[in-house]
């Protein structure tokens, strides 16, 4: 009777010990799972330039293997080249950009004003002998931009970074050299910039266009489909004498709706860029502010439609 009463016992102690066991599994995923969304998830889900509204096309140019073994350069063989050669760093990206983070003793120069070495010798204060017996990495933020500098550049001494500025995430050196000044994880734009949805969609757009609305063309690598009627504004191409001659005509719309067209993650950037830029320096109004993001064809057939695109 009393191992009877014994096994019963030890049953139900551990009968109990197994439901504690599982309610306390399902308290720590609940808790992991929370914690996932509240640290991880929820900042993604409220940065609008990682989750556009609308989008049906990749967000992102791809540099082909070739490309980057021919132009390109990892970060790990820039350290070796500066043990033998003195390397210098050419930020290509936009003020904001290099202004928030960039690697320690780079020289800023846009992309699109690095035409051949003249304007790297002018900026770094470099004859061309020293030109060619130096070494010269340029870079963006993950490559997709500097490549076509060194391309047009097409000298062995000059590689675009592969990865950007980004292949330093997580990087600790023992040379001081290869440092990051700044922090490149805080967006170039302020919150009221970064966290905004400015998407509309083309059915709204058409509308904005039909009361006057200013439609500015900023996609930087289609096409196939143009918008004849659309203001050709595309940053990324523009050297710096080109942007503020351009820069002219969007200043005259001010009061009106601007419609961005843009189709892939740089259109996006580029599109908040120049936003940010005309809300802060130009005093235009926020809400006056639009995109169409990888929708051009949609908007093109409406357009198309009601008789809008010129020849229509």
């Amino acid at each position: 009777m009393k191992n009877k009463e014994n096994n019963s016992k030890i049953l139900k102690e551990r009968k109990s010990f197994l439901i504690l066991a599982f309610t306390y599994s399902i308290i720590v995923l609940l808790g992991v799972i929370v914690f996932l969304y509240l640290v991880f998830y929820l900042p993604l889900i409220k940065n609008k330039e990682i989750f556009p509204k609308n989008y049906s096309v990749n967000l992102k140019e791809k540099i082909s293997d070739e490309d980057k073994k021919i132009y390109g350069i990892t970060l790990d063989e820039v350290i070796q080249k500066s043990k033998n050669i003195k390397v210098y760093f050419i930020d290509g990206r936009e003020i904001e950009e290099f202004q928030a983070a960039h690697i320690k003793g780079a020289f800023h120069l846009r992309i699109p004003d690095i035409k051949d070495t003249e304007e790297v010798s002018k900026k770094i204060g470099l004859n061309k002998n020293e030109i060619n017996r130096s070494f010269f990495v340029i870079y963006c933020h993950d490559g997709t931009r500097s490549i076509e500098a060194v391309k047009r550049i097409n000298q062995e001494n000059f590689k675009f970074l592969i990865d950007g500025i980004g292949s330093f995430k997580n990087r600790k050196f023992k040379n001081s050299d290869f440092e990051i000044e700044g922090d490149f994880n805080i967006s170039p734009f302020p919150d009221y910039i970064q966290n905004k949805d400015f998407t509309v969609d083309p059915s709204q757009a058409v509308k904005l266009i039909k009361n006057g609305g200013f439609l500015v063309d900023g996609r930087l690598y289609e096409k196939n489909i143009q918008f004849p009627n659309a203001y050709n504004f595309r940053i990324g191409q523009l050297t710096s004498e080109e942007y503020d001659t351009k820069l002219q005509k969007i200043l005259e719309q001010k009061g009106k709706d601007i419609i961005f067209i843009g189709n892939v993650y740089p259109d996006l950037f580029y599109a908040k860029l120049i936003f940010y830029r005309l809300v802060q320096n130009n005093g235009f109004k926020i809400e006056n502010l639009k995109i169409v993001f990888g929708q051009d064809n949609e908007l093109y057939q409406l357009l198309k439609k009601e008789g809008i695109l010129n020849g229509n």
